[in-house]
């Protein structure tokens, strides 16, 4: 009797930033590994950037490498970026930067996807979104966030943050937290 194959759920893209050393610090390096890590936004749909073996991120660097990545992102709205194994010091530097840009950015967590930085309503935002189809209409998404209204312009924000892919302004799709099996990537 044979056995079924073993079915491997497919691995995204990852970004291993721990390349780069255990301590990323200065805006010169985060130039840099911003025109690395733009280069595979490019390629790719939807792109895990891993902080797994970072100790210590500098907010000059998070400040270079997340603008960076926020103007490639807003250029790039089917894009998703997800980032994962922040410690929680370079969390509080990520949490700080995006503050002052006022930016958010997708997270995989053993609960599955999430926000970084934003208030509550775009964290709501973005639990309704894990709740829907792998892609959905924008008023689906309105409708099972804030029945209310007064919802888009959050989904904008999300968006342009990667947190959610636009398809030609038709569709939306969400990072699928199941899915997120990293490859790596230098």
């Amino acid at each position: 009797m044979s056995r079924p194959a073993a079915t491997r759920m497919p691995s995204v893209p990852t970004y291993l930033l721990a390349r780069h050393g255990e301590v990323l610090t200065g805006r010169q390096l985060g130039t840099d590994v911003a025109r690395k890590l733009t280069r595979q936004v490019r390629a790719h749909e939807v792109l895990l950037l891993s902080f797994a073996g970072v100790d210590v991120a500098s907010l000059s660097f998070l400040d270079e490498l997340l603008g960076a990545l926020q103007q490639e992102l807003s250029r790039r709205p089917s894009s998703m970026l997800v980032v994962y194994g922040i410690n929680e010091s370079v969390r509080e530097h990520i949490l700080t930067v995006l503050q002052r840009r006022r930016m958010v950015l997708a997270v995989l967590t053993h609960r599955g996807i999430g926000l970084l930085g934003g208030g509550p309503r775009l964290r709501r935002l973005m639990r309704a979104a894990q709740r829907l189809q792998p892609e959905f209409s924008t008023q689906e998404l309105a409708d099972r966030a804030a029945p209310a209204g007064g919802v888009r312009a959050d989904i904008e924000i999300l968006v342009s943050a990667g947190a959610l892919g636009d398809r030609a302004g038709q569709r939306l799709c969400r990072p699928q937290s199941d899915r997120m099996l990293p490859e790596s990537r230098g």
